[in-house]
């Protein structure tokens, strides 16, 4: 302790421990084991003052608890016949894609069965040759849970030639969240951090403040990854677009929820493709988990943001709003998967149904 007058003394403080000691867990957890499964969550890749920026770019819905199929690479359905394989044998494989004959063309089938980060060399290797042997691609969004919204946007810079405007992140404000962004901010600077790390805290970290002191609910949207939201389509080094440039369909179910729902706004809202399908889920935004108490075997969570669109929404149950939250992504045509029929024929009248719809649609762009 250093004293007033400017001297340091040292004092030893003697500790005494009395009490039951708690031995046994039963089936709540302690506060010991459920902080080290926070900490084995959180990861030891990501450096500490930019964890909270990824709990912002991560967008997945819980799996329910009688849900087939959630995030598996296998398609749900078969696959027309004559279908030729290339990724997905493997199951460490990130994607499953392929090639079939359908209306006097070969059309390409890229499944995307969670959105988390992926060997971009083994993408861009896909979206090459598919680019070059097909007149059209499948993106099959079905029963993807969603992951980080960094990797969806990614993705889709190999599909858009022309660059495109992501979807905005409203962030709901509090104040420990802008003490939080405070507190990342200046380990970054003190870490020395990468400049478009500490930027993109910057800017967080000032719409936090702006709104908070505005009395805002929501600070004004924000681009989910990088410090805008126009995105530049993939290119090389020598700036050569990689991007793909002939007509996209995207597959979406009930069961395309987060992640895989900004995926499929963009391209809506772009008309970048056509949306077949069912209504996705309406699950737009990052979500807070926690555990509600120490002893309990409670949980509760709270949506931490809210995706904003670039268009506005119109449907008969809501508010006309831009949101992905609740509405979902509405198809372009409609297509239930989840019938007697499809259920005992692998899908057969579901694939016969977008491989016809597709193959017009191709026609329609020539």
């Amino acid at each position: 302790m250093r004293r007033q007058s400017g001297n340091n003394e040292t004092y030893t403080l003697a500790w005494k421990k009395s009490g039951t000691p708690y031995t046994v867990v039963g089936p709540a957890p302690n506060p010991v084991l459920a902080a080290n499964r926070r900490a084995a969550a959180a990861g030891t890749q990501i450096p500490r003052y930019l964890r909270r920026l990824r709990d912002l770019q991560t967008f997945q819905a819980r799996r329910g608890r009688f849900e087939v199929g959630y995030g598996r690479l296998k398609p749900a359905f078969a696959l027309p016949e004559g279908f030729v394989q290339r990724l997905g044998t493997d199951r460490f494989d990130d994607f499953f894609t392929g090639t079939f004959e359908a209306g006097g063309m070969k059309i390409g089938y890229l499944r995307v069965p969670v959105l988390y980060f992926f060997l971009t060399s083994e993408l861009q290797k896909e979206i090459a040759y598919f680019e070059a042997n097909t007149g059209g691609l499948i993106v099959d969004l079905m029963a993807n849970p969603g992951g980080s919204g960094c990797a969806a946007e990614e993705i889709l810079q190999y599909l858009m030639p022309n660059g495109f405007h992501s979807v905005g992140e409203r962030v709901r404000v509090t104040w420990d969240l802008v003490l939080g962004f405070q507190d990342d901010l200046e380990r970054a600077r003190q870490d020395e951090a990468d400049e478009e790390e500490i930027a993109a805290l910057e800017q967080t970290l000032r719409a936090l403040q702006a709104a908070y002191g505005e009395n805002r609910g929501f600070t004004v949207p924000l681009p989910i990854c990088g410090l805008s939201q126009d995105l530049e389509p993939a290119k090389d080094r020598k700036g050569k677009n990689l991007a793909y440039t002939k007509p996209i369909m995207v597959l979406v179910d009930d069961l395309s929820a987060s992640a895989a729902e900004v995926f499929a706004s963009v391209m809506q809202d772009e008309k970048r493709g056509l949306i077949y399908g069912a209504r996705t889920s309406g699950a737009g935004g990052s979500v807070l988990n926690f555990d509600v108490g120490f002893y309990m075997e409670a949980g509760a969570s709270v949506a931490q943001t809210i995706l904003t669109r670039s268009e506005r929404i119109q449907t008969p149950e809501y508010p006309t709003a831009p949101y992905i939250e609740n509405i979902g992504v509405r198809p372009d045509k409609q297509a239930n998967y989840m019938t007697i029929e499809n259920l005992s024929q692998k899908g057969k009248q579901f694939v016969d149904g977008f491989t016809a719809a597709f193959v017009e649609y191709i026609n329609s762009k020539r």
